[in-house]
């Protein structure tokens, strides 16, 4: 039997394949489960913004701050082998503040959080509150149930008309008793 130069071609790329899947993984963890991809959700609330942000195994962590009407954005990155999530995010105000977060977990480790380039241990606590007004940034870590907030603005509001902290910090208190 005579081969072309076509068939070649096909198992040459059917090899380039299962070589990249068993040295990169497909997405699919050696048990057969399937990799949870990590959920972001972001919302301006009131005269600020909450990041609101979900591994796959339930950590749910809120980053909250002042710096709105600007620009937002983000990235997420997953690989399975060696296992890894990574979630990144920054705010720009219109005058020029800017809030700049990461979130990362590798292999199975403890989950890492970084705000401006400082680490924060999640233990502490999984609602961080940033006020960047006045030229400096001022970075709050408080441990809090965040188990019932959603990836919805009506849960976020919730939240943050409920806790003192987050309400003074978004000023909705303020920003409500004026409208009335």
């Amino acid at each position: 039997m005579k081969r072309s130069l076509n068939d070649f071609s096909v198992w040459r790329t059917c090899f380039v394949l299962v070589a990249f899947c068993t040295l990169y993984g497909c997405g699919v963890r050696a048990t057969g489960t399937p990799l949870q991809e990590v959920s972001a959700f972001y919302r301006t609330i009131g005269n600020g913004t909450i990041a609101r942000i979900q591994g796959h195994d339930g950590l749910t962590i809120l980053i909250c701050s002042d710096v709105v009407g600007g620009s937002h954005g983000g990235t997420s990155k997953m690989t399975t082998n060696p296992p890894f999530q990574k979630v990144e995010g920054y705010s720009v105000s219109h005058d020029g503040r800017r809030l700049d977060w990461l979130i990362e977990k590798r292999n199975g480790q403890k989950t890492t959080c970084r705000l401006n380039n400082k680490e924060f241990d999640l233990q502490v606590g999984t609602l961080l509150l940033v006020k960047t007004k006045g030229g400096e940034t001022k970075i709050d870590q408080l441990a809090q149930d965040l188990s019932d907030v959603s990836p919805n603005t009506e849960s976020l509001m919730a939240f943050a008309k409920k806790n003192p902290d987050v309400s003074t910090l978004l000023e909705i208190v303020e920003k409500e008793k004026a409208g009335e």
